[in-house]
Formats: C-alpha cells, sequence, structure tokens
C-alpha cells in the first residue's frame, strides 16, 4: 500500500498513523487463533500475569525455530500493508525487524502500561539511532474500558526523556517521568508511530479483553 501526502505529513507531525481496516476479518481471526495456541505454550518467551497465569506478553512469535514461533505471524511483518509502511515512512527500503511481541490485557486484572518512550529503553539496549518505527495491529475493539492504547501527539519531536525504571507492574520497563507528561493534555487512542512518541494505557476495568 502506499500512504498519501496527507499521511505522511500527519506522521511527521504526530509521531503516528492511524491504518483502519489493515487486515480482513479472515486474517484478524487467523491471528486471534495463533495468540491463542501460543498462549498455552510453556516457554520464556511467554511472560504471564495474574494468579491463572494468563500471559500478558509474548515475545518473538515471527522467528523461525523457537517454542512460539508462528507461520501467520512471520507472514505479517513481511506483508506491504506492514513492512511497506515502516519503509515509506523511515523513507529507507533497507530495513530490519528488530523486535515483535503480542500484548495481551486480561480483562479486570490487565495492569497498566506506563507513560514511556520505546528509545527511552532501547538505546540502553544498544540502538544508537531512533531511525526506527513500530506498526502496532489491534486484533479487539479498542476502547477507554479495556485498557486501550493512548498517545501524546507530537511527544516524540521533542527527543528522548531520561527513562526511570517502573516495576509496578507484571513488565518492568523504562518510563517516562511524570513531570513530562503533565504537560500533555491530549489524548488519542491509536498505531504506527515514531520511536520518541509517548505512550501508555490503563488498566482493563471492562470484561472485555485486548
Amino acid at each position: 500500500m502506499r500512504l498519501t501526502n496527507a499521511q505522511k505529513a500527519a506522521y511527521d507531525r504526530d509521531g503516528f498513523l492511524v491504518l483502519p481496516n489493515l487486515l480482513s476479518a479472515d486474517e484478524v481471526a487467523l491471528l486471534r487463533a495463533e495468540i491463542d495456541r501460543v498462549a498455552q505454550i510453556q516457554a520464556e518467551e511467554v511472560k504471564r500475569e495474574s494468579e491463572d497465569g494468563r500471559p500478558k506478553i509474548m515475545l518473538g512469535l515471527h522467528q523461525p525455530g523457537r517454542a512460539v514461533s508462528s507461520e501467520a505471524m512471520a507472514a505479517l511483518v513481511r506483508l506491504p500493508r506492514t513492512l511497506g509502511v515502516a519503509q515509506q515512512v523511515l523513507e529507507d527500503d533497507a530495513l530490519y525487524m528488530h523486535h515483535s511481541k503480542c500484548n495481551l490485557k486480561a480483562s479486570i486484572e490487565g495492569s497498566a502500561w506506563p507513560w514511556h518512550q520505546d528509545f527511552g529503553s532501547w538505546q540502553l539496549d544498544g540502538i544508537r539511532r531512533p531511525d526506527m518505527a513500530t506498526l502496532m495491529i489491534s486484533l479487539d475493539t479498542a476502547e477507554e474500558i479495556n485498557g486501550c492504547l493512548y498517545f501524546l501527539p507530537g511527544s516524540h519531536v521533542e527527543g528522548r526523556h531520561d527513562a526511570v525504571f517502573d516495576t509496578s507492574t507484571a513488565y518492568h520497563l523504562y518510563a517516562v517521568p511524570h513531570d513530562v507528561t503533565r504537560n500533555y493534555n491530549d489524548l488519542n487512542v491509536l498505531p504506527a508511530y515514531d520511536y520518541h512518541t509517548i505512550y501508555g494505557t490503563e488498566h482493563a476495568v471492562g470484561t472485555l479483553a485486548v
């Protein structure tokens, strides 16, 4: 797929871009079935929370030779609708796949993700430049009641903020200090975004899991 000039301008301005109906209903059903399958596997790539052991994160499903490998996920990251979008927003055809994961939020018990930037922690992993992008695909309806994703529009232009290590949820990560996010009051619910964009989620308080 080809992005329009308006879409590219929106990405550069806001630090993210929403692409509705990126996948067909059949494709979504296939990916949901794969997530259900992998969720039953006991492996280090499946991070769990809550007393019943429901997964919170599943890592590296696109990679071959792992307990959690999925042909469907491997195909997903190479589609013109996914890889092609990344190539356009980064203006570079020679990209590599650094990282993939499935984030799951259980109803009621699903914990929040604090405000953070991907590059806030990934620079600490040895990545020197923020010339990367993330594509996130929602396989469920994303609403406030089930802990949807929030972005702070335009926050990417500020660059990287010094991150603080947060251990308040099952998946520990480097978060953005609270005094940074107090400067924003415009929230959006959304998917393809710059690595400096600040984002997070709330708790899932409804009965619909994400």
